[in-house]
């Protein structure tokens, strides 16, 4: 029945935020209460032990930091994102000593970013199928119109109901298919075909997306992962796996002119060049934030309202600036540097500990996180959120191997 219900909660919370949360298709409050009631059911029945791992300090003292101000600045809107992050603590603490739990999450968000690969690239070549398919799904809601409108402007949103968490979901089965694949070249001196395979549709999917900005995040986090993987030992195979990723990259810049995804994305650049709006409308939002903050340097407006305040009903699109405007510089030194601190840590963890391949899928994770987080609103989506601290409690679910 415990293990049951383990499997249980873990699915629904994965399958949840993959398909149905993101794109308006189950509704969040009915969401969180049938993933909550399960998941302390199970906690209940198990009779474990909870405990606070420190290197997730810097999380909870943000969510003390949050209740505080909500003390003092009481919004719904924020009322709101404390209870949606307070879930995320339980399902980080949840998680905590619980490795085959860890994995279990990343293998299923795995194979769900390999269906959302393979519905994207579906989408662009049977257009006519999947649009009545879409219909069906969304029709009268706004992830239908949002659908069509990018469909018009040859971005493939496939299943997610919207091009970023598309590019989001396909860049996280990419960067753990690289793993693998490093993983298999360090094992084998060489790679497996059919893993590169699937590596070069789920990058072609990533460019279908026609996101310019995820692309660079995730070509730099592929580039970093490389040295981190590989031990430095093994100089002479770091150089090679570089080598081919540069090549790869190289051959996609010289094919712009004879494939349409890479047409598209390069044609979509020099558009915003020439009208001079290369961040797509994003410095509005962002001296928008600036001027916010500078209204209230110290402790922000609070959490989650910094859209009631721009007119646009729009967060940020940088989490940093988002931050600095809602929680001022008290509630950014608090949690930007625990973001790093967690990140390091894990980094060191690998250090001790090279026998389990999902530390660097972690640590890859929170690159690319911290980097979308640049243009994107990834620690205000729940879904993104989540993934987050799914990975980070990896640091204290693997057990160290002492030499």
């Amino acid at each position: 029945m415990k293990k049951l219900l383990e499997n249980i909660s873990i699915i629904s919370l994965c399958l949840g935020l993959l398909f149905f949360v993101n794109n308006n298709l189950l509704p969040k409050s009915l969401y969180f209460f049938t993933f909550s009631a399960i998941s302390m059911l199970f906690l209940l029945l198990s009779n474990k032990k909870i405990k606070i791992y420190k290197k997730a300090i810097p999380l909870i003292i943000f969510l003390l930091y949050l209740l505080l101000e909500l003390v003092f600045n009481y919004l719904s809107e924020s009322l709101n994102y404390i209870i949606y992050y307070v879930y995320g603590i339980i399902f980080l603490i949840y998680f905590l000593n619980n490795q085959n739990s860890i994995k279990k999450v990343i293998d299923i968000y795995y194979i769900g970013s390999i269906l959302f690969c393979f519905i994207t690239i579906f989408s662009y070549f049977f257009q006519n199928i999947y649009l009545q398919v879409i219909k069906l799904l969304y029709y009268g809601t706004n992830s239908y119109d949002t659908v069509i409108n990018l469909y018009n402007w040859h971005e493939y949103s496939g299943i997610a109901g919207q091009t970023g968490y598309n590019a989001f979901v396909i860049s996280i089965g990419i960067i753990i298919s690289f793993v693998n694949l490093l993983s298999n070249y360090t094992e084998n001196n060489k790679f497996d075909t059919k893993k590169v395979l699937l590596f070069l549709l789920q990058v072609g999917s990533l460019f279908l997306c026609s996101k310019r900005a995820v692309l660079l995040y995730i070509v730099i986090t592929l580039l970093l992962i490389i040295p981190v993987y590989m031990s430095l030992k093994k100089k002479k195979n770091i150089n090679k796996i570089t080598f081919w990723l540069i090549s790869i990259s190289l051959i996609g810049v010289l094919c712009i002119n004879f494939i349409e995804p890479l047409r598209n994305v390069f044609l979509k650049n020099s558009y915003y060049i020439s009208k001079g709006n290369i961040l797509n409308g994003r410095e509005k939002l962002y001296s928008e934030a600036i001027k916010i903050f500078l209204a209230h340097p110290i402790f922000g407006i609070g959490i989650n309202n910094y859209h009631l305040y721009n007119g646009l009903d729009l967060d940020a699109h940088n989490v940093y600036l988002q931050i600095l405007a809602e929680n001022g510089i008290v509630g950014f030194l608090i949690l930007v540097p625990g973001f790093i601190y967690i990140l390091v840590q894990t980094i060191l963890l690998y250090r001790k500990n090279r026998t389990c391949k999902y530390i660097p899928i972690s640590i890859a994770i929170q690159i690319f996180f911290l980097l979308y987080s640049l243009t994107g609103n990834a620690f205000y989506d729940m879904n993104m959120l989540y993934l987050y601290l799914c990975v980070v409690s990896i640091n204290s679910s693997i057990t160290v191997v002492k030499k």
